[in-house]
């Protein structure tokens, strides 16, 4: 059948998987995904998979999307996209350390609330060390992001081993 919006037959397209999705249950020829998202590193991420049978991401950009807003879409993917390792392992992961942040932060917002309602000097300090935690956390956001995307287990000191372990590494 001749497809007259760039001269070639649906046909020679299906054939090279250029345009079309692969027919069947081989999700990894998905034309669409490839083009937009790319192949996560070997072709495979490290789950085994090419991503997610729910979300129709490769494993990588899935693993990437966990981190996004932190412990919250960690557990949105933990239960959405469950069949890929890799998946599994970054949700876990973000579940873990982004819930942990938000303890600390919690945490040192109750003691500030508690000690430092009077001379402003340990105000300063408390500021600067509130600051710096915060820096903190954001480069370790990234990091993981741009790791989880590269298809690797970068994993966060303690909190990847727990990880790895409840992802079934």
């Amino acid at each position: 059948m001749f497809d007259g919006k760039c001269g070639t037959t649906v046909e020679d397209r299906a054939g090279s998987r250029g345009y079309l999705p692969a027919a069947g249950p081989d999700r990894s020829g998905d034309s669409f995904r490839v083009m937009f998202f790319g192949r996560p590193p070997g072709g495979k991420s490290d789950g085994g998979s090419a991503g997610g049978d729910r979300t129709g991401l490769p494993g990588n950009a899935t693993a990437l999307l966990c981190y996004v807003l932190g412990w919250v879409t960690g557990i949105v993917f933990l239960v959405v996209d469950n069949d890929d390792r890799l998946v599994r392992f970054h949700a876990w992961q973000s579940i873990l350390t982004f819930g942990t942040v938000t303890l600390i932060y919690v945490l040192l917002n109750v003691l500030a609330g508690l000690f430092f309602t009077g001379p402003w000097r340990p105000l300063l300090v408390w500021t600067a060390l509130y600051t710096l935690a915060g820096a903190a956390s954001f480069l370790l956001w990234l990091i993981l992001m741009v790791k989880a995307y590269q298809g690797q287990r970068w994993k966060v000191p303690l909190l990847g081993e727990l990880a790895e372990r409840y992802a079934g590494f």
